[in-house]
């Protein structure tokens, strides 16, 4: 663990001010923050495993944390960077579905995950939290357009792969009919 420059007294008028809880009112805010979690982490220190169960969400205070996959070729462990997330983003949008009530089209789908690529401090915000702001369209509207927006990103990335995959698949050809 890192040795916090803030205060949690800091952190937490840091977080009153984000749009997810900017709209509640002192005890309220209170109250809601004894159920969340200031959590903080080291360089590459993974924050969530891949298996690891989603039941909240978790809002960077400090630092840049990194979603990857990791696969396994061969012996060898590789892993592909997906995003990059920094101050005031959340960790865990991926699985806003099930919060939100939607089954998972399969039983053990979370194969992303996350890690520290600096030292960081996030709050964890379990989803009874969420059930309890989300009536406020402050909230919906913050969530609604960072999923938007990711959304936007993965499409953009999964088109340019495509792309790629396809330029690489004609060069693989034109050199295996090159050698006949």
């Amino acid at each position: 663990m890192m040795e916090q420059t803030k205060t949690n007294k800091e952190y937490l008028e840091q977080v009153h001010l984000h749009p997810l809880f900017s709209g509640a009112p002192a005890a309220e805010f209170g109250a809601l923050m004894e159920t969340c979690t200031l959590q903080s982490f080291s360089k590459n220190q993974r924050i969530l495993y891949s298996e690891s169960p989603r039941d909240g969400l978790l809002l960077i205070l400090e630092g840049l944390t990194e979603v990857y996959v990791s696969f396994s070729k061969t012996k060898e462990k590789n892993q592909e960077v997906l995003e990059v997330l920094e101050k005031g983003e959340v960790i865990g949008l991926s699985s806003l579905a099930d919060f939100l009530g939607e089954p998972a089209a399969e039983q053990n789908n979370y194969t992303v995950e996350v890690r520290a690529i600096e030292e960081s401090v996030c709050l964890y915000i379990p989803y009874q939290v969420m059930e309890k702001v989300w009536h406020r369209e402050e909230v919906r509207d913050f969530v609604m357009r960072h999923v938007a927006v990711r959304l936007r990103d993965i499409y953009a990335s999964l088109a340019e792969q495509v792309h790629l995959a396809q330029k690489w698949g004609r060069a693989i050809h034109l050199f295996n009919a090159s050698r006949t």
